[in-house]
């Protein structure tokens, strides 16, 4: 299970951290182009069906960036392009998608990773230890 799957609602970091996550854990792209190993952020409701809370689990790591309503607001409050957030009041909306949501995120993920005041770069280092640790642990416990 070398794959990683980032769950989480719109404005939580998933493709921006998913993309750095990415490019630091390959030396190359063309390397990674060639490998079965991925590093995939979903959209948000992608989860919401159990066929693929199941596939999610079953292939890979499944880490949720989990940022607070408030910072999700203010990442997305001029974003045009989201049509769940389309009219009515923003704040509102992701205040209920986070209520029906953040309990089916938390029940399928591997990790709990915030995503608040830390810099994307210092989340994605975050999880490169997360990962890093579980690889040295599946290691060990391989050796006779």
């Amino acid at each position: 299970m070398n794959n990683i799957f980032f769950i989480g609602l719109m404005g939580a970091g998933k493709t921006t951290i998913g993309r750095l996550l990415a490019k630091q854990m390959a030396a190359a792209i063309e390397e990674l182009s060639q490998l079965n190993n991925i590093v995939m952020a979903t959209g948000g409701g992608a989860v919401l069906l159990p066929e693929n809370r199941a596939l999610l689990k079953s292939k890979g790591k499944v880490i949720y960036l989990r940022a607070n309503v408030h910072d999700l607001w203010l990442r997305t409050r001029h974003d045009k392009t989201r049509p769940l957030l389309q009219g009515g009041n923003i704040k509102q909306k992701l205040e209920q998608l986070y209520i029906e949501r953040d309990p089916i995120y938390t029940a399928l993920a591997d990790y709990i990773v915030p995503t608040g005041a830390q810099s994307a770069m210092e989340i994605t280092n975050h999880i490169e230890q997360l990962l890093q640790h579980d690889y040295t642990e599946a290691c060990a416990s391989k050796k006779p």
